[in-house]
């Protein structure tokens, strides 16, 4: 059985489109959600947690049917949450407010409780915080203890929006090391526009641009990008000033200025293919096919 299914998923406001016929089958593991800023990201996790009723499809996860209230209620017992912005009461230690969270999860039994919420606090690396205030923690042991309360209930499905954006790069580490553990042992949806995290935790991808673009395993991605040559390399005496040449790196030596682009390569250029291709490469391709 299929973890997530989508059929023909769209939704509206007023005449602006967010999704547009979405179908999916994906199964377990750790799946990226990769698109743009604007590109409906958000709007799709607010379906999949029951926050949001498409406009029209049908969307099922875990098994559940997210249109029938009683189905949405069952998952909801089984769902972990990370918001983009997750928001604290200020006062509250963070093992307050986890234990919080765990009694709005129904978990009333006062032993078992504080058993699940020192072992989700210890998890994310906060024990030495735990009688912290929330307002005494950085942005990325906020981040963390976001990632606490999410997995307090040992949820079936966590779902985690856009949880490295603005980190510092030690901070990042430890999110994606913490997120690929969790991957493990249940289905994670991780929500980003940041191509490496995704290259360094998931082996499924779906991307989105207000539609699908492409779902399924991040190597098979990765050949057809290979395939249909998108990437090429470039050498040129002088700097390339193209605003249309979609440029993954360059650098320059007594050679010359070197570049990685993705897409059709300038007449007279002395492009050949390039040796491999990375995500951020099949990323570009597929916005660029959107673009089209």
């Amino acid at each position: 059985m299929s973890l997530i299914q989508l059929e023909n998923i769209s939704k509206h406001y007023g005449k602006y489109q967010a999704l547009e016929q979405l179908n999916v089958q994906l199964e377990g593991g750790m799946i990226g959600l990769l698109g743009p800023n604007g590109a409906g990201k958000t709007t799709l996790i607010r379906v999949l947690t029951g926050f949001l009723q498409p406009s029209q499809g049908r969307a099922s996860l875990a098994g559940c049917d997210l249109a029938q209230p009683e189905q949405l209620a069952q998952l909801r017992q089984q769902l972990g949450y990370v918001p983009q912005h997750p928001a604290f009461y200020p006062t509250w230690t963070c093992s307050e407010f986890v234990d919080y969270i765990a009694q709005l999860k129904g978990m009333h039994a006062a032993t078992e409780r504080k058993a699940a919420v020192e072992r989700s606090i210890q998890y994310v690396g906060l024990s030495d915080h735990a009688n912290k205030a929330t307002r005494q923690l950085s942005g990325g042991m906020q981040r963390r203890l976001g990632i606490a309360q999410a997995i307090v209930n040992d949820p079936k499905v966590l779902i985690v929006d856009e949880p490295t954006a603005g980190l510092d790069p030690e901070e990042r580490l430890r999110f994606r090391h913490l997120l690929a553990g969790l991957g493990n042992q249940r289905l994670v949806i991780f929500s980003t526009h940041i191509v490496e995290d995704i290259v360094q935790t998931c082996r499924q991808v779906i991307m989105l641009k207000k539609t699908i673009l492409y779902a399924g395993g991040l190597n098979e991605l990765l050949e057809q990008a290979r395939a249909a040559q998108v990437s090429w390399e470039i050498t040129s005496p002088t700097p390339l000033y193209d605003q249309q040449l979609a440029i993954v790196s360059s650098s320059n030596d007594e050679q010359g200025y070197h570049y990685r682009i993705v897409g059709q390569p300038p007449a007279g250029s002395n492009a050949k293919p390039a040796s491999s291709v990375g995500l951020e490469e099949a990323y570009l391709w597929m916005m660029q096919q959107a673009s089209a």
